[in-house]
């Protein structure tokens, strides 16, 4: 039976005060601790959940190592993983600043051939190397020192995509082998119980011949009744719940909800299959290119209806029918498809659904614009602002949705306010009637308006200083914005800001303004062109979002009619 023995050794220093330092190690079914010591420290063995995420059985070994002043002390954590396959990557930072940093992997003569380790990300410094051994296996090894202590930065790309690391595959060969074992994890004549033979005909009787309708209300019922439950360790992050067990809890994974969602439409005579796939930003590596468990941690449902595949994602409520989350699209993915695996891409073209729309209709009252606004969140803003809607409690919905109508202004008053967001709508409304204070200075005779057309969250500079990670974007979506402004009688504009045109790699804006028949306009739209810049391009970014910023910020100088 082949198994990985992992031993880490970690040296904690003191060298101004007391500290102290601590040590953790996951486990499950498949991953043993053998041994875990420290001087004077006792290791724990816990549970690993959260108040948002259930990550039901897995389990974490630590040990807190107390270290006084001027000496240092040495922690020790070995295990054994019997499932090999579980072992395919390792991350190459730490909390701690790391003084000297080894990892060495000894891959024995009989696997030498097949086994392959991948350097991810490696900076300056930190070396790699290979070296075939008499006996005829083969040592993999990294060296390094004065590695900074890791932390995540907002904005920041996950460390499954950022951090230096060593990625290990060759247990299976291809994709094909790779799909033969998950697949080996799932029931292909799964079609639950009587359950879900009851809700299957209840969506049914909904959509009595329009497959392409089922399809959209099975996925929106398993969104609206199947809450969220992360299973991600050992054999349960990759194993399937039966579709039965996922519909009696209302709750289930991703794998449990993709299972879910499979049954369902079977039961009604759709060719529904299941699909592993990785989400962009959280997953560095695809199958064609490392065909290991690392190159994935997502599985959603397909449903294949003629010669076409409709993607179907159970755990991304908030988003409108076939709208395909921004996560997902360009990944490739494995498609079950009985022995022999299906490859496919998901599509990965840009949508316009992806749009918060603002329409405002003002008026000039004293020293504030008094009217009424309207914001229109479509695909990935509509996602975005349904999920903040259903996280706060009912009674915070109307101060966030307040929240959401003043940005970025802060003297903003906000009433009546009406929202119209069906459960499965293309886009969600929010509407109020408000007062935009100190918007309409006045100086004399003249009143200076300060529209400030750009109001998307996107557009603010990200500060560099101290700033160690790239920067990444998730959910992002453009912007569309329309403004009347209706000008007191007897005053008219001094004169109009030419139109603003930006379209570089990292954004695309533009404003523009008209005037006619005693009323301002103004149309302008913002759009991230880029949802990833590295480090060292970030300033540049900035440097077009403070022209960006610029332009909106210019004021309306109004003056009375000559």
């Amino acid at each position: 039976m082949v198994s990985v023995k992992h031993r880490e050794t970690t040296t904690f220093a003191a060298q101004r005060a007391d500290g102290e330092g601590y040590v953790t190690a996951m486990y499950n079914e498949d991953i043993s601790i053998d041994k875990a010591s420290a001087p004077g420290a006792t290791p724990y063995y816990r549970s690993w959940e959260s108040d948002d995420y259930f990550y039901d059985g897995a389990r974490i070994c630590f040990m807190k190592v107390d270290v006084a002043r001027g000496k240092s002390a040495r922690a020790v954590v070995e295990r054994t993983y019997r499932a090999p396959e579980q072992f395919c990557s390792i991350v190459l930072v730490s909390p701690y600043f790391v003084k000297t940093l080894s990892v060495e992997l000894r891959v024995p003569a009989e696997l030498a051939d097949g086994l392959h380790v991948m350097p991810y990300r490696l900076p300056a410094g930190m070396s790699f190397s290979r070296k075939a051994q008499s006996d005829g296996s083969v040592v993999y090894r990294v060296d390094a020192s004065d590695v900074d202590a890791y932390s995540g930065e907002p904005y920041a790309p996950s460390a499954s995509v950022s951090a230096p690391q060593l990625f290990v595959y060759g247990y299976f060969r291809s994709p094909q082998e790779l799909y033969s074992h998950l697949r080996s994890y799932c029931s292909p004549d799964d079609l639950g119980d009587e359950e879900v033979a009851r809700v299957a005909a209840r969506l049914r009787a909904i959509a009595p011949s329009d497959d392409m309708a089922l399809v959209d209300s099975t996925l929106f019922w398993v969104h609206d009744n199947i809450r969220y439950l992360a299973v991600e360790h050992g054999e349960y992050g990759v194993r399937p719940a039966p579709a039965a067990d996922v519909l009696a809890r209302r709750a289930g994974d991703c794998k449990g909800s993709a299972n879910l969602l499979r049954a369902l439409l079977r039961r009604n005579g759709v060719d529904a299959r299941l699909v592993w796939t990785g989400i962009n930003g959280y997953v560095a590596t695809d199958w064609d290119s490392v065909p290991a468990l690392c190159s994935g941690n997502h599985m959603i449902a397909a449903a294949m209806l003629g010669d076409s595949l409709v993607f179907l994602d159970g755990t991304a409520a908030g988003i409108p029918a076939r709208y395909v989350p921004q996560g997902l699209r360009g990944r490739r993915v494995m498609v079950e498809n009985g022995d022999e695996v299906l490859m496919a891409t998901i599509p990965d073209a840009a949508t316009d659904a992806d749009t918060d729309t603002l329409r405002a209709d003002y008026a000039v009252e004293g020293t504030d614009l008094r009217g009424r606004m309207e914001r229109i969140a479509g695909g990935a803003a509509r996602a975005m602002l349904h999920n903040i809607l259903t996280s706060v409690a009912p009674a915070e919905r109307m101060a966030m949705l307040e929240r959401y109508l003043r940005y970025p202004k802060k003297n903003v008053a906000v009433s009546e306010v009406e929202i119209s967001a069906p459960d499965h709508a293309a886009c969600h409304n929010v509407a109020a009637t408000v007062a935009e204070h100190g918007s309409a200075v006045r100086m004399g005779d003249r009143i200076m308006l300060d529209i400030r057309p750009i109001r998307s969250i996107y557009a603010e500079p990200v500060p560099t200083k101290g700033r160690k990670h790239d920067y990444m974007l998730s959910g992002m979506s453009g912007s569309v914005y329309r403004y009347r402004v209706r000008l007191p009688e007897g005053y008219e504009p001094q004169s109009l800001p030419p139109r603003f045109d930006v379209s570089d790699r990292w954004v695309e804006a533009s404003i523009a303004y008209s005037y006619a028949d005693g009323v301002l306009e103004c149309e302008a739209s913002f759009k991230p062109a880029a949802a990833f810049v590295p480090l060292a391009e970030l300033e540049a970014r900035n440097a077009a979002l403070r022209a960006v910023r610029r332009a909106s910020e210019n004021r309306i100088v109004i003056v009375p009619t000559k």
